[in-house]
């Protein structure tokens, strides 16, 4: 999974930058850094990629694949 999967999700369920970092309890500068590849934080990154993930499954939206 790239960061092209990440953005394309975020944007698939509705969701702004803004409203994902308030989820995460980042700032819309992390996410956008993570969506960038500019981020240096694995962590944070697989935590978005999940966050993701999950609401994807309760979205009931089809697969999305990159």
């Amino acid at each position: 999974m790239d960061i092209m999967w990440l953005r394309l999700a975020r944007i698939r369920l509705g969701l702004t930058m803004e409203e994902v970092a308030k989820e995460l309890g980042t700032t819309r500068q992390t996410i956008s850094n993570i969506e960038l590849g500019k981020s240096k934080n694995g962590m944070a990154f697989n935590y978005y990629k999940l966050y993701l993930e999950t609401k994807l499954k309760e979205s009931n939206l089809p697969t999305l694949e990159v």
